[in-house]
């Protein structure tokens, strides 16, 4: 995918990257904490944890995704289209909202997996782009 800096698609590549690298971090050590967590003996299903841990940081990770899609298609819509260019962050949100939604709910109901390290690595994740977009605005003014 080529990058283009003078309308600002090299800034947003670089900054989903950034995000996606610390969410990773997150998600590494969200399964480390709950892998120690299982070894001092606290759970009974040390691989279960960690599969559902996993579950809840990969939903994360692809609900950034998706916004990031949003925004690059938002920025293609502005360069045709100034009255169409928040369709694609609404139908982006509708978009995460059905997968994020139906993610956890089939993770908790179909697969069976355990609802604490699920919601909790998920919400570990999604924090840690919060704290990666204030530790490093994107837009600089």
């Amino acid at each position: 995918m080529p990058e283009y800096s003078e309308s600002g698609r090299h800034d947003l590549n670089r900054a989903v990257r950034q995000i996606l690298l610390i969410q990773g971090v997150a998600a590494s050590i969200a399964l480390m904490a709950f892998l120690a967590h299982s070894a001092l003996g606290e759970s009974d299903n040390v691989v279960a944890v960690l599969i559902a841990a996993c579950y809840g940081s990969m939903l994360a990770l692809i609900g950034t995704m998706i916004s990031a899609r949003s925004a690059r298609r938002s920025s293609d819509f502005l360069a045709t289209s100034s009255n169409m260019a928040m369709v694609p962050i609404f139908s982006g949100l509708v978009l995460k909202l059905v997968i994020m939604g139906g993610g956890i709910g089939l993770g908790l109901a179909l697969l069976g997996l355990d609802a604490i390290p699920l919601l909790v690595a998920f919400a570990v994740v999604k924090m840690s782009s919060v704290f990666s977009i204030l530790a490093h605005p994107i837009a600089k003014g």
